[in-house]
């Protein structure tokens, strides 16, 4: 058997910071970048969050048809009846998915609408107002009914 290799003094002196240095990448830069990380994000969430202090929000959603075939696309607007009163007043929208439903959304990350009396406005994707039947430019979200909405055109 033949005898291993002998390293000179530099080589093993080089071959042990090698290993330092990897030791420290492991346990003390990894770790510590992870750390850095996480509290980057958390910190970024907490700064950038939407903090809503409003009235109540109640989920409203519903489906746009016309001829009985659903429209996808459209943009539904529910305005307050009472705009410029001195409560806050919220306006909320959304856009009909393929099926043409929709779900209102006050602002981002904030689904449904404060109850109360709305004008409703349908818009096509490129902002046309469609005729919506006498019947359908009002609604009322209520607090504790049903508000789901269907819109025939």
């Amino acid at each position: 058997a033949a005898a291993p290799p002998t390293l000179s003094k530099t080589d093993a002196r080089a071959a042990e910071q090698r290993a330092v240095a990897i030791d420290f990448i492991k346990n003390r830069l990894l770790p510590g970048l992870a750390v850095f990380f996480v509290l980057a994000y958390g910190w970024s969430w907490y700064i950038n969050r939407e903090i809503y202090d409003g009235p109540p929000l109640f989920e409203v959603s519903g489906v746009v048809t016309k001829s009985g075939q659903p429209l996808a696309g459209v943009r539904v607007e529910f305005g307050p009846e009472a705009a410029g009163s001195e409560e806050q007043v919220l306006q909320a929208s959304a856009i009909t998915d393929d099926q043409g439903r929709f779900r209102l959304s006050a602002f981002a990350g904030q689904y449904g609408a404060p109850a109360g009396n709305y004008v409703v406005g349908l818009s096509d994707a490129s902002g046309i107002p469609l005729k919506v039947a006498e019947e359908d430019l009002r609604k009322t979200v209520s607090a504790d009914g049903s508000n789901e909405f269907e819109f025939k055109l």
